[in-house]
């Protein structure tokens, strides 16, 4: 029998408007949206938002595969990400308010910088519907287990939830199915009981 289902959500960075799509979907039409909902993001590049999609800084040959990017920790790619602001804001000043970028598939595209943002502020403006949201930056690798602090930091924000809360993990290539397993134990041992996955793909 199950008395306690953790919903644990996986997805991609979705655009500023994927956030409240995702976090509607995580709620249903029972949970209430001013309860705590708890967001684990696990990206170590810098994103920032531009128009209201997301983009992230990559070395040139890294684009669109695995990115080791060293010893990344939430300080430190907050502080990027002001920064990769200013670098935006200087190219695209010097080009008609426009700049170039690569996708996945490395595939050159130009876009028009019209509003750009960082994905901290972002979170700030998500809040304001969703008061209970507590967003986690856990900067992980994608071939190493997580620091034993990060395993510290994902126990501390579930501190207080009774482990009924939706959980939303965010990465690259999906290294959430990888933290999902790391953390299996993790989650049973605080549910004291079964639990199911719902994966949601953003």
């Amino acid at each position: 029998m199950v008395d306690t289902v953790v919903q644990v959500y996986c997805c991609g960075q979705p655009t500023i408007a994927g956030f409240e799509a995702a976090l509607n979907k995580a709620c249903g039409e029972t949970y209430p949206k001013t309860n705590k909902i708890i967001w684990l993001n696990m990206r170590q590049e810098p994103v920032v938002y531009i128009n209201g999609n997301p983009y992230c800084a990559r070395p040139p040959n890294k684009i669109g595969e695995y990115a080791e990017l060293g010893d990344v920790t939430r300080e430190t790619v907050k502080k990027d990400e002001e920064e990769f602001v200013k670098v935006i804001e200087g190219r695209a000043k010097g080009a008609d308010g426009k700049i170039k970028f690569y996708d996945v598939n490395k595939k050159e595209g130009e876009v028009e910088v019209k509003e750009l943002t960082t994905l901290s502020l972002v979170i700030e403006s998500v809040k304001e519907k969703f008061p209970g949201l507590v967003h986690v930056r856990i900067p992980i690798c994608n071939s190493a287990s997580p620091y034993e602090g990060d395993f510290d930091t994902i126990c501390k924000a579930l501190q207080g939830s009774a482990v009924n809360c939706p959980v939303i993990v965010n990465c690259q290539v999906f290294n959430c199915f990888n933290l999902y397993k790391k953390f299996n134990s993790l989650f049973r041992k605080l549910s004291k009981d079964h639990f199911f996955i719902y994966v949601s793909l953003i």
